[in-house]
């Protein structure tokens, strides 16, 4: 056990923990995005862009969704009321990013096993 590399272990627990570096890296980048969002009117159109790609052609972005939660967002911060919608919107965008992992993790479920049935037809 001595000579095992610990820092694997370390990183699944802090994973499990939620504060691993690409967990955190991950939210930082959505809390990026979010701020975007809620200062450049341009923003959206990039966030579309960059996420349409992630999900694929048969993902789907509810763009209405996200134009109403930024302008909820922006008008709670400007009276200086709790950030409810701000909030809404984080959860927003981390839907939208965990859609296109599990997209593109089934994309490759599915390719590899299409592969696996080419592999049993030639053997037949």
């Amino acid at each position: 056990m001595r000579n095992i590399d610990p820092e694997p272990i370390r990183e699944r627990l802090r994973e499990w923990d939620g504060v691993s570096r690409e967990a955190t890296a991950e939210q930082h980048q959505l809390e990026r995005w979010r701020m975007r969002l809620m200062d450049d009117e341009g923003a959206l159109a990039q966030y579309i862009a960059a996420n349409q790609a992630a999900l694929g052609p048969s993902g789907h972005l509810d763009t209405q969704q996200l134009r109403v939660l930024i302008r909820k967002a922006k008008e709670e911060r400007e009276l200086g009321r709790a950030p409810r919608y701000f909030r809404e919107l984080f959860k927003e965008l981390k839907r939208i990013a965990d859609g296109g992992r599990r997209q593109t993790a089934e994309a490759g479920k599915q390719e590899a096993g299409e592969q696996q049935a080419e592999g049993q037809d030639n053997h037949e």
